[in-house]
């Protein structure tokens, strides 16, 4: 009984001074740390696609008046390069920011682009941070993902909206996509739909999935669930199976356009509802 007190005791102290050995290694980082100011500017000439990737900083991409695209860089970084670059090859803007993993960063990566240019593709690519995508066209696709870290939308207007995160939340709200992709492995899944789309594909693991559609909408929808509920408001479907864990069914409504809709949860609620 002694020796395994002993041994408690021993473990206990080991694990404090490892707590507190980490909490010196974040406090030296961080008191190592600079202010961060980098701004670049590129023309839109002959430009088609905008690929980001960055490894530590929050990602915001939005649009204003102006004629070319800026890139800016703020906050406070103990790294002793930013990995920062801004180029242009083959008709894509190519923007990156990646530190040196054994710093300690508190990044912020703000991208405007002209309200007049629309872009064919625009591909975001982050491992640590949150992605945030506001008032952009493009004629074809716009591709985000994320592996720690949310995924937000506003007023996005694409042929293709793919989004992926893997530990945090996905939000997309005045949505307008022909087809759209949401996958979050251990945050919930939250789209609003400002246009009807034409294929909705959503798939949680652990959290909720909410689905916002225009009132008029015709869909034909499969929903399923591990372990969680699905409800369908605001519309009168027509139900082909049914059941605590899922629904199948079809929705006639005023538009003449008919969506597919698959959404697939382990353990989330789902909803589909009129917004």
């Amino acid at each position: 009984m002694m020796n395994r007190r002993i041994s408690t005791v021993v473990f206990c102290v080991f694990m404090i001074l490892a707590m507190n050995s980490c909490v010196i290694e974040i406090d030296k980082f961080e008191d190592d740390a600079r202010d961060v100011s980098m701004y670049e500017t590129v023309s839109v000439s002959s430009v088609s696609d905008i690929k980001i990737d960055t490894t530590v900083a929050n990602v915001t991409i939005g649009s204003a008046k102006r004629t070319d695209i800026s890139v800016e860089v703020s906050g406070r970084s103990s790294a002793d390069s930013l990995g920062f670059s801004v180029s242009k090859e083959n008709g894509t803007v190519i923007i990156k920011c990646r530190p040196d993993s054994k710093s300690w960063n508190s990044l912020y990566l703000d991208i405007t682009i002209p309200e007049m240019f629309e872009a064919e593709d625009i591909y975001v690519s982050s491992s640590v941070g949150r992605i945030q995508a506001e008032d952009i066209t493009v004629s074809g696709g716009i591709y985000l993902k994320n592996a720690t870290g949310g995924i937000n939308s506003s007023a996005v207007r694409s042929h293709t909206f793919d989004v992926e995160s893997v530990t945090g939340p996905i939000s997309l709200e005045n949505l307008e996509a022909e087809i759209l992709t949401a996958e979050s492995e251990t945050g919930s899944v939250l789209v609003d739909c400002a246009a009807q789309p034409g294929e909705i594909d959503i798939s949680t693991t652990t959290s909720m999935s909410e689905l916002l559609l225009p009132g008029n909408s015709s869909f034909h929808l499969v929903a399923k669930t591990g372990t969680g509920r699905v409800n369908c408001s605001g519309f009168n479907i027509y139900t082909e199976s049914s059941g605590k864990n899922k629904l199948s069914g079809t929705v006639i409504g005023r538009s003449e356009k008919m969506s597919e809709i698959w959404i697939d949860s382990s353990t989330g609620n789902i909803t589909v509802k009129s917004r």
